[in-house]
Protein backbone atom coordinates (compact mmCIF):
# COMPACT_ATOMS: atom_id res chain seq x y z
CA UNK A 1 0.00 0.00 0.00
CA UNK A 2 3.14 2.70 0.70
CA UNK A 3 4.97 1.27 -2.60
CA UNK A 4 1.89 2.37 -4.26
CA UNK A 5 1.35 5.51 -2.45
CA UNK A 6 5.33 6.42 -3.43
CA UNK A 7 5.01 5.81 -7.30
CA UNK A 8 1.65 7.80 -7.27
CA UNK A 9 3.53 10.63 -5.23
CA UNK A 10 6.73 10.09 -7.56
CA UNK A 11 3.66 10.20 -10.88
CA UNK A 12 2.82 13.48 -9.53
CA UNK A 13 6.42 15.09 -9.67
CA UNK A 14 6.95 13.61 -12.97
CA UNK A 15 3.93 14.40 -15.24
CA UNK A 16 1.53 17.00 -13.95
CA UNK A 17 -0.94 15.82 -16.72
CA UNK A 18 -1.10 12.38 -15.37
CA UNK A 19 -1.95 14.01 -12.16
CA UNK A 20 -5.45 14.62 -13.40
CA UNK A 21 -5.65 11.23 -14.75
CA UNK A 22 -4.70 9.91 -11.20
CA UNK A 23 -7.56 11.86 -9.79
CA UNK A 24 -10.31 10.29 -11.71
CA UNK A 25 -9.05 6.96 -11.17
CA UNK A 26 -8.75 7.63 -7.60
CA UNK A 27 -11.95 9.37 -7.44
CA UNK A 28 -13.76 5.67 -9.98
CA UNK A 29 -11.80 3.29 -8.14
CA UNK A 30 -10.00 4.15 -4.96
CA UNK A 31 -12.63 6.10 -2.76
CA UNK A 32 -13.57 3.52 -0.53
CA UNK A 33 -10.75 1.63 -0.36
CA UNK A 34 -8.50 4.37 0.55
CA UNK A 35 -10.51 4.80 3.83
CA UNK A 36 -10.51 1.12 4.47
CA UNK A 37 -6.92 0.51 4.43
CA UNK A 38 -5.32 4.14 5.18
CA UNK A 39 -5.08 5.75 8.79
CA UNK A 40 -6.32 8.76 8.51
CA UNK A 41 -3.66 10.84 8.79
CA UNK A 42 -1.39 9.19 5.86
CA UNK A 43 -5.64 9.83 3.94
CA UNK A 44 -5.80 13.68 4.87
CA UNK A 45 -1.93 14.21 4.02
CA UNK A 46 -2.50 12.04 0.78
CA UNK A 47 -5.51 14.31 0.09
CA UNK A 48 -3.84 17.52 0.96
CA UNK A 49 -0.95 16.89 -1.54
CA UNK A 50 -3.71 16.42 -4.11
CA UNK A 51 -5.20 19.54 -3.48
CA UNK A 52 -2.04 21.18 -3.35
CA UNK A 53 -0.83 19.98 -7.12
CA UNK A 54 -3.79 20.26 -8.55
CA UNK A 55 -3.51 24.33 -6.98
CA UNK A 56 -0.07 24.51 -8.49
CA UNK A 57 -1.88 23.70 -12.09
CA UNK A 58 -5.01 25.24 -12.01
CA UNK A 59 -4.58 28.22 -9.62
CA UNK A 60 -8.62 29.23 -9.89
CA UNK A 61 -11.75 28.65 -7.80
CA UNK A 62 -11.17 24.79 -7.98
CA UNK A 63 -8.86 24.97 -5.49
CA UNK A 64 -11.37 25.71 -2.85
CA UNK A 65 -13.52 22.80 -3.99
CA UNK A 66 -10.37 20.33 -4.53
CA UNK A 67 -8.82 21.12 -1.22
CA UNK A 68 -12.26 20.47 0.46
CA UNK A 69 -11.72 16.71 0.09
CA UNK A 70 -10.03 15.84 3.15
CA UNK A 71 -12.63 17.24 5.15
CA UNK A 72 -15.80 16.34 4.09
CA UNK A 73 -14.63 12.35 3.06
CA UNK A 74 -15.75 10.16 0.45
CA UNK A 75 -18.97 12.35 -1.34
CA UNK A 76 -16.34 15.07 -2.72
CA UNK A 77 -14.55 12.52 -4.64
CA UNK A 78 -16.67 11.17 -7.24
CA UNK A 79 -16.55 15.21 -8.33
CA UNK A 80 -13.06 15.47 -8.75
CA UNK A 81 -13.75 14.02 -12.56
CA UNK A 82 -15.75 17.05 -13.38
CA UNK A 83 -13.21 19.12 -11.72
CA UNK A 84 -10.86 17.76 -14.28
CA UNK A 85 -13.10 17.93 -17.29
CA UNK A 86 -14.04 21.65 -16.46
CA UNK A 87 -10.24 22.88 -16.31
CA UNK A 88 -10.00 20.81 -19.51
CA UNK A 89 -13.06 22.48 -21.53
CA UNK A 90 -11.60 26.39 -19.96
CA UNK A 91 -8.19 25.66 -21.14
CA UNK A 92 -10.20 25.44 -24.62
CA UNK A 93 -12.30 28.02 -24.18
CA UNK A 94 -15.56 26.83 -23.19
CA UNK A 95 -18.25 29.11 -21.52
CA UNK A 96 -17.11 30.23 -18.67
CA UNK A 97 -20.97 31.45 -16.82
CA UNK A 98 -22.62 27.62 -17.76
CA UNK A 99 -19.10 26.34 -16.18
CA UNK A 100 -19.44 27.87 -12.94
CA UNK A 101 -22.98 27.47 -12.53
CA UNK A 102 -22.66 23.65 -12.86
CA UNK A 103 -20.08 24.07 -10.53
CA UNK A 104 -22.11 25.39 -7.77
CA UNK A 105 -24.76 22.85 -8.15
CA UNK A 106 -21.87 20.23 -7.67
CA UNK A 107 -20.60 21.81 -4.27
CA UNK A 108 -23.91 22.06 -3.00
CA UNK A 109 -24.83 18.56 -3.56
CA UNK A 110 -21.68 17.33 -2.46
CA UNK A 111 -21.53 19.25 0.51
CA UNK A 112 -25.27 18.22 1.57
CA UNK A 113 -24.59 14.46 0.30
CA UNK A 114 -21.70 14.21 3.02
CA UNK A 115 -24.14 16.21 5.18
CA UNK A 116 -26.74 13.32 4.53
CA UNK A 117 -23.87 10.73 5.43
CA UNK A 118 -22.38 12.12 8.23
CA UNK A 119 -26.14 12.57 10.15
CA UNK A 120 -26.89 8.91 9.40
Amino acid sequence: CLSFLFFLIISFCLSPCLSISLCIFLSVSLSIPVYMFLSLHLYVFFSLFISVFYLSLRPSVDFIFVSLSPFLSVPLYPFLSFVAVRAQKRSSGGDEEEEEGSVSLSVCLSLSLSFFLYLS
